[in-house]
């Protein structure tokens, strides 16, 4: 696995210094947690990656677990459930080679908004 950080006035221009140094099937990953509570929890390997939702308090593991819940509910992608390391994740795995970006991105928009729904 190639890890190298990348610095740019605004993340778009980091984009294209990832895909220019990678190629454009790269892919990016942090395992900080982002500012709406999402974090990924294992290196990505192939198509399948961990993630976990978090509030800024409260239980970790009922909140991933509810957030599973909605975005099963929505329909717009599906993922599943599980246990690592002894704390509540949720299983992303994209495995179909018609899925385009624009499936990604909207799955992406509908797993957020679960997120956010959730915290409320």
């Amino acid at each position: 696995m190639n890890v190298k950080r990348f610095t740019a006035r605004t993340s778009r221009d980091a984009l294209v210094l990832v895909r220019q140094a990678f190629g454009a099937d790269a892919v990016v990953i942090s395992t900080r947690p982002c500012l709406e509570g999402v974090e990924v929890l294992n290196e990505v390997v192939l198509n399948q990656v961990l993630v976990r939702f978090r509030l800024p308090s409260g239980d970790a593991d009922d909140f991933t677990r509810e957030v599973i819940r909605r975005i099963q509910a929505d329909g717009t992608c599906w993922l599943g459930g599980t246990t690592w390391r002894g704390r509540a994740a949720a299983r992303i795995s994209i495995s179909n080679a018609s899925t385009t970006e624009a499936d990604v991105d909207r799955s992406a928009a509908a797993i957020l908004a679960c997120v956010r729904a959730a915290g409320r």
